[in-house]
């Protein structure tokens, strides 16, 4: 049978455009356009712009006729052009490619545009990308240059630094042979010295070579032979170093503590070799430790001896030492405690007690003091008890019976008591009698100066006056009595008022004018500086003191003497002053063993004259006290006496502080006198 062959008609449909596109993804320009040509009209090959768009795009009419005359002659040629687009006109260069498909008889060709622009920057960059290579290369190398010599000069650095630290090893190795009064020494496996350090004459007094040759007959006999047992033991045991204590000899014949550190040296089939080794001079430390010792046996001796109950502990709080007198203060036997806490030992509560106060002793390290009762078998016991560190892991407590004590003390609390009541019944008591008493004597001498009014006798006259002067005297010692009565019961309080300082003073003064007229003593009253006009104050008080005071000072002065007032003022916060009073008379004056005894009541000094009852200076001290102040006396034996107090007090608010101005030439500002005169006037000196 015979084949016959029947054509066969294939057809294939291409879009041409996105052929080209597929096959023109491989070809890579960075700021161009590819456009596919095709019988005359620009198509966009890329993906970025699409037909629609590349109408926009349109190149110059001469290159569009350069090119289309290229693709029709089959010609690839490259031409400089326009192209332009909606932002503006590319100058730039159009290099077209001709090709065919075949059967198609379509004239197709590509075209790309490469804008001058892109291709200047791309030239740029590639010479900028090579020129930074090449600096980042240079800069490379001097970085390798650069840590090259860094290391070269670290490493000389480190080889200098490292000798002059081998240098300062061996000089502070010397320094501290020499502090240390030490010296090295080698030995061979024989005991023979190799060498010894130069030290050995300043430490010893031997030369090396005498050390080296005589070194055993510097020791004694027992040392010898102790030391060489120890020696071979611990060759025996393989032991690495040997430290070994023992008196040596020196040259000027005295003998002294040494010690030795040696290195044992074996070799590598580990047979003994030879030893390297320090020998110090530690006779100093010797004697210290030695002193110890002997401080602590002496200390053993003293807590032995001590009544005290002593116990040491732990720092959990176990019993360790203990030094007991009379273990019949004890609820146990001392030894009995040794490796027991103080839980286990004390009962309850008590140990609770003791355990927050050993606790806060080792939390504060500071003493701990308090007060333990404990009943005995003996009876009931009160301890005074202190916890103190002992040094930084231990802690003693020592506890006393206080038992007697404490009854002493309650008994004289009751005698306190009791002395106190019985003085405040007396206070009161006196202060009752003396207001009854000046009662009627107030009456008594009214009386007496209506009677002094009546026709009398010059005797009746002078009965009179001795019985005036007798019932002024009773009178001011009964106010005496009233007054010391009312400050010892503490009923005495302060009442501060206003009043001007000179016009008090004046009418003080005026009052003793006629017992120092009698007596020709001349008074006197001066102010240091600055002096308000008004203070505030307790007027009354401070007038009792000054009467006080000058009253004495008139009453022992000599004929022809003076009685000097001074008064100082002293601002201090606000409206508040210090006066500093000082009262001077040329008196009899006072022994030195006795001043301290005046301001005591009903004391008066041993070569006083005149009558009273000792109260005054008593009383003037209690009441300068109560002003905030205190009472001073400075006297000699028939020289007379200075008096001096100060007291707190106020400026009235309406003054301010003026300043006085004395000329040199006056003897004092303020007033003067005797005989009823009081001036205030200044009286120059010589005149």
């Amino acid at each position: 049978m015979d084949h016959q062959l029947l054509p066969v008609r294939l057809e294939a449909r291409v879009n041409v455009r996105n052929f080209i596109r597929q096959q023109l993804k491989s070809f890579y320009i960075s700021s161009g356009y590819k456009i596919f040509h095709k019988n005359g009209s620009f198509y966009s090959a890329q993906g970025n712009i699409s037909d629609e768009e590349l109408e926009h795009y349109t190149f110059s009419d001469d290159l569009k006729e350069l090119i289309s005359s290229n693709q029709a002659n089959g010609l690839r040629a490259s031409h400089i052009g326009i192209l332009s687009t909606p932002e503006s006109q590319i100058s730039g260069t159009a290099h077209s490619y001709p090709f065919r498909l075949y059967p198609l008889v379509d004239q197709m060709g590509l075209v790309f545009f490469q804008p001058h622009q892109g291709v200047v920057a791309g030239i740029y960059r590639g010479y900028w990308a090579t020129f930074l290579g090449f600096v980042v290369l240079v800069m490379l190398f001097s970085l390798l240059i650069y840590f090259w010599v860094k290391n070269l000069e670290r490493n000389a650095r480190l080889l200098s630094e490292n000798a002059a630290e081998i240098n300062d090893l061996f000089e502070k190795q010397r320094l501290l042979l020499q502090e240390s009064k030490g010296f090295i020494y080698f030995q061979n496996q024989y005991f023979k010295f190799t060498g010894v350090g130069e030290e050995v004459k300043e430490i010893f007094g031997y030369t090396q070579t005498e050390f080296m040759l005589n070194f055993k007959d510097f020791l004694d006999a027992d040392t010898l032979e102790d030391y060489g047992e120890i020696f071979q033991q611990a060759i025996a045991d393989r032991k690495e170093s040997l430290t070994y204590e023992f008196f040596i000899r020196h040259k000027d014949g005295s003998l002294r503590r040494a010690r030795t550190f040696e290195r044992l040296l074996y070799d590598e089939k580990g047979t003994f070799s030879g030893v390297v080794g320090l020998c110090s001079d530690i006779s100093s430390r010797y004697a210290v430790e030695e002193a110890m010792k002997l401080g602590e046996e002496r200390l053993r001796s003293v807590l032995h001896a001590l009544p005290d109950i002593i116990f040491i502990y732990d720092q959990d709080a176990v019993f360790i030492d203990y030094y007991v007198q009379d273990e019949s203060l004890l609820l146990s036997p001392a030894e009995q405690s040794l490796g027991k806490s103080i839980q286990e030992v004390l009962p309850a509560p008590l140990n609770e007690k003791v355990m927050r106060t050993f606790k806060k002793t080792l939390k504060t390290g500071k003493l701990q003091t308090f007060e333990l009762e404990s009943d005995l078998p003996i009876g009931k016991r009160i301890f005074e008890t202190r916890f103190f560190m002992l040094d930084a892991n231990h802690v003693i407590s020592m506890a006393r019976d206080i038992t007697g004590q404490k009854l002493w003390e309650k008994g004289l609390r009751e005698a306190v008591d009791a002395a106190e009541q019985a003085s405040r019944a007396k206070s009161t008591f006196l202060a009752s009698m003396s207001h009854e008493i000046r009662t009627p004597m107030n009456g008594l001498l009214g009386v007496l100066s209506l009677f002094e009014k009546t026709p009398l006798t010059e005797q009746q006259r002078q009965y009179l006056q001795i019985i005036r002067e007798s019932g002024i005297s009773l009178k001011d010692i009964i106010s005496d009595v009233l007054d010391y009565s009312k400050i010892e019961s503490g009923k005495i309080e302060l009442h501060p008022s206003s009043f001007q300082i000179r016009e008090e003073i004046a009418g003080i003064f005026r009052m003793f004018s006629r017992q120092a007229e009698e007596k020709q003593v001349q008074m006197e009253f001066k102010i240091a500086g600055t002096l308000p006009e008004t203070l505030i104050a307790d007027k009354e008080k401070l007038r009792q003191v000054l009467v006080n005071l000058i009253g004495n000072g008139l009453k022992f002065s000599r004929a022809n003497g003076f009685l000097r007032l001074r008064l100082t003022c002293e601002p201090i916060v606000g409206q508040n002053v210090v006066l500093l009073f000082e009262v001077e008379d040329t008196g009899i004056g006072i022994p030195s063993d006795q001043i301290k005894k005046l301001t005591e009541p009903f004391v008066q000094a041993e070569n006083a004259s005149a009558g009273g009852t000792g109260l005054g200076l008593a009383i003037s001290k209690r009441l300068i006290e109560l002003m905030g102040g205190d009472l001073e006396i400075k006297s000699e034996l028939g020289k007379g006496s200075v008096f001096m107090f100060s007291i707190f007090a106020q400026a009235a608010a309406e003054e301010t502080y003026t300043r006085i101005d004395v000329p040199k030439h006056y003897r004092g500002n303020g007033f003067y006198g005797y005989g009823g005169k009081i001036s205030t006037a200044f009286t120059r000196r010589g005149g």
